[in-house]
């Protein structure tokens, strides 16, 4: 995997009806588009890391559902939300997970992640 392949993966929390987000992890990857986690073992995260997540997406699991998205930047990430038309969005992209500066960025491997489906249309010419 070359280095410009790699971009941030925003792990987040996203309210089911759509009134707010709450960012849980930053992760490195591959891009990949939003996608809803059912599982959180695919990221085959550190086990320290995979607790304290598991648990935060547990204590909220009735209103919330745990995603993960690519983008660049926090911005980037707040636009593409804003499209798909959640409100609420925190201004600090800063996580609730914290891990130490000292360690190297945590890169996940995305091929594992379910694959969102859409429906093509077929234009008559």
């Amino acid at each position: 995997m070359a280095k410009s392949d790699i971009t941030t993966l925003w792990l987040y929390l996203a309210k089911r009806d759509a009134k707010g987000i709450r960012i849980l992890a930053n992760l490195q990857g591959r891009e990949h588009s939003a996608v809803r986690l059912t599982d959180l073992t695919v990221l085959q995260l550190p086990s320290k890391w995979h607790l304290e997540i598991d648990q935060m997406i547990q204590d909220n699991r009735l209103l919330w559902e745990p995603w993960i998205e690519s983008a660049a930047t926090y911005e980037e990430l707040r636009q593409r939300l804003k499209k798909r038309g959640y409100s609420g969005i925190p201004v600090n992209g800063q996580p609730d997970f914290m891990r130490s500066e000292l360690l190297p960025p945590l890169s996940i491997n995305v091929t594992i992640l379910p694959e969102k489906k859409t429906m093509v249309r077929k234009i008559d010419s």
